[in-house]
């Protein structure tokens, strides 16, 4: 039994009958994967999820591998697996009912399996990251989450199961960066474990195992050449901004509450109080959980390699975003669930002058705090879900509705800024292709050169309409015959407009125009 189900804030819940505690949990994963699935119906895809679609489905397996990879600073099993459902004959919509299988498989192991209380993993479920970030826009995160959750659920068998857990670790070394770090750590356990334990020779198949896969996953990440963000020590140290340390926290506890505050603030001074506040309770929750795991090396190495990575791409190579931030989530759960599995349960903490705080009183002030770092999560995966229902997230299904309907989608479109044009192409034919003006070339999915990062945002359409002219050979043969598919309004007196989004599309609008006729 975990620190968690022993302490007394949530004696009563995790304590309850077994049965009523079952069904309670078995109503409440209904009430997800029912809810979950309406509000998915009503998610639009944005490009982030269509460029593993596009990359799935007009790459070779090996160039997805071996050269797409080093654009996408990703191992590919996403895509992978995306390459699996169009081999099928599916279409689109597959992935965000793939994608949400994984997340609905991750809450059901976490409900029968975690050795959490009731109210804890609730709470962990129905957060804003497993309820709508991971589960409802489909990339590899929730794929992650599920790979950690079956590989945690393993671990209190990895002796008697040995490969099965290394094949389980493998895989969670390629669902993403964040797999990669959180597999790493439990190789590193697991080889301290059979130096500790002199059980060299029976850990040596499953350590080769995880080693091949984790390099495996290594050298699909190494960055291309030409990658936009190899700028710097060879990519390495590409920005220095600890502050989003801070801001990964503001977000994982309070949403983005801190923005209005902050703007608040600068009309009303006093308000910055409430910043630093939410800056303490982010400490005293790190605090409270580090003093809980400390019993256990298994859970402070895990944690540390996962946190730390994450530490490390915040500061120094790229923001920090909703996606990253959830993932110290996971990563506290993991190393809470090692802790327990390992039966190591937390202890008193003895302070100068011979006093102690008895570990009842960590475990119960860590659990509140636990939870009340969840509960407005909670509210906050409410709010996107009624959002994602009453408005697009993306108005790329309307456009190519449009394109569709009025036969164009067989001209010759120009979309700019490319990427966000590319959510148009999977529900285009498969042989689509738009010009894209930053990458001066046709394609589908994007490559994240630095000539794409030099030409993405910004370009003004008389230089859009240049590269057009010099890479299409011309445009004043047929000008009705190219359109331009911008992200932004174009108010120039050589094009008209054929077609916009609603307005209230919260990630992509989209602007259809055309050339109009020259005067005789």
């Amino acid at each position: 039994m975990s620190t968690l189900e022993r302490g007394v804030l949530l004696r009563g819940v995790a304590g309850g009958a077994a049965r009523s505690g079952a069904r309670v949990l078995t109503a409440l994963f209904v009430v997800y994967a029912v809810v979950g699935l309406f509000a998915l119906d009503h998610h639009e895809p944005w490009r982030d999820e269509a460029q593993a679609w596009l990359i799935a489905r007009d790459l070779p397996l090996s160039d997805i591998v071996f050269t797409q990879m080093g654009h996408e600073g990703t191992p590919a099993l996403w895509h992978l697996l995306n390459a699996l459902l169009i081999s099928l004959g599916l279409p689109f919509s597959a992935q965000a009912y793939l994608n949400f299988s994984f997340a609905v498989g991750t809450v059901g192991l976490v409900f029968w399996r975690a050795p959490f209380s009731p109210l804890v993993k609730v709470l962990f479920a129905f957060n804003y990251y497993m309820a709508y970030e991971f589960s409802h826009i489909a990339r590899n995160f929730a794929l992650g989450a599920f790979l950690l959750a079956l590989t945690l659920s393993l671990f209190g068998q990895r002796r008697e199961r040995p490969m099965l857990y290394a094949v389980a670790v493998a895989l969670l070394a390629n669902a993403n960066v964040f797999g990669f770090l959180m597999a790493l750590g439990l190789g590193m356990i697991h080889a301290v474990e059979a130096l500790r334990d002199r059980r060299i020779g029976q850990a040596v198949l499953p350590a080769l195992v995880m080693a091949a896969a984790g390099l495996f996953a290594f050298v699909q990440m190494i960055p291309a050449a030409d990658n936009f963000r190899t700028a710097g020590a060879i990519g390495m140290f590409n920005m220095f901004t600890p502050r989003n340390l801070l801001l990964a926290n503001f977000d994982l506890f309070f949403g983005r509450l801190d923005e209005p505050v902050r703007a608040f603030s600068r009309e009303w001074p006093p308000a910055r109080v409430l910043l630093y506040a939410m800056a303490g309770f982010a400490v005293l929750f790190w605090g409270l959980f580090l003093l809980q795991i400390r019993t256990s090396w298994e859970a402070l190495l895990f944690f540390g390699v996962v946190a730390g990575g994450i530490a490390y791409i915040m500061v120094f190579k790229k923001e920090g975003s909703p996606r990253v931030h959830g993932h110290l989530l996971l990563a506290a759960i993991g190393a809470l669930w090692l802790q327990a599995v390992l039966h190591r349960p937390s202890a008193a903490l003895r302070l100068p002058g011979g006093r102690s705080v008895p570990a009842a009183w960590l475990g119960m002030g860590f659990t509140a705090a636990l939870c009340a770092g969840l509960a407005p999560s909670v509210l906050r995966a409410g709010w996107n879900w009624q959002k994602d229902i009453r408005h697009p997230f993306s108005g790329a299904p309307e456009m190519a509705s449009y394109l569709l309907e009025r036969g164009l989608d067989r001209r010759t479109i120009v979309a700019y800024e490319s990427a966000w044009g590319s959510a148009v192409l999977p529900y285009l034919d498969a042989d689509a292709r738009f010009y894209y003006p930053d990458l001066r070339r046709f394609g589908s999915y994007l490559v994240w050169t630095r000539e794409w990062a030099e030409r993405f945002q910004g370009l003004p359409f008389d230089e859009i309409l240049r590269s057009a002219e010099a890479d299409l050979g011309g445009l004043g043969g047929d000008p009705e015959g190219v359109l331009f598919l911008m992200s932004h309004p174009v108010d120039d007196p050589r094009v008209e407009l054929l077609h916009s989004v609603a307005e209230n599309v919260e990630r992509e609008t989209f602007h259809l125009y055309r050339l109009r006729k020259p005067a005789p």
